[in-house]
């Protein structure tokens, strides 16, 4: 992977972008923090956890610092030399599908969402949204494309539109 690479050859500083790229950008502005707000969202609208609530909220607070980090690191990298921004973009367009596919929700989670009236894709949606506001403030003017919908097998459709 990506670290065993860079430490291979720490000289090459494009491996240092992708590295930065992929935890802070992909795995901590992306990832973490859409389980984070969905889970705090959920616990906020139960009405439970507030201690947890409050703690959740700090190490959510804490992951956005180390993601400004990435940023600002990636920001200046980018106006260093603009062939960073193109390297930035590419790597994540060749995450995106696997990414939007590990945001979608099983098909047992899948059934909840839809009897809640909850949107199925939000945890992709929220990759993308995530990603292309960070994308702009590294000062990079690309299109992330929205994931496409999920597709609702038959059986679990039958099963919401019985409750």
């Amino acid at each position: 992977g990506i670290s065993n690479d860079l430490r291979k050859h720490p000289e090459d500083i494009g491996l240092l972008v992708d590295g930065v790229t992929l935890y802070h950008i992909v795995i901590e502005s992306a990832m973490a923090l859409a389980g984070q707000t969905r889970s705090l969202q959920l616990y906020k609208q139960m009405n439970i956890f507030p201690a947890f609530q409050e703690g959740f909220t700090d190490v959510a607070r804490d992951e956005s610092r180390h993601v400004l980090f990435g940023v600002k690191f990636l920001y200046d990298m980018v106006q260093g030399d603009n062939q960073y921004a193109y390297r930035i973009v590419d790597f994540i367009n060749q995450l995106l599908p696997g990414l939007y596919d590990f945001g979608r929700p099983s098909p047992e989670i899948m059934l909840n969402y839809l009897k809640n009236g909850e949107d199925i894709d939000w945890t992709p949606k929220f990759y993308a949204s995530s990603l292309r506001r960070k994308l702009r403030a590294m000062g990079i003017h690309a299109n992330i494309p929205d994931p496409t919908p999920t597709p609702i097998p038959p059986d679990i459709a039958a099963a919401a539109r019985a409750n």
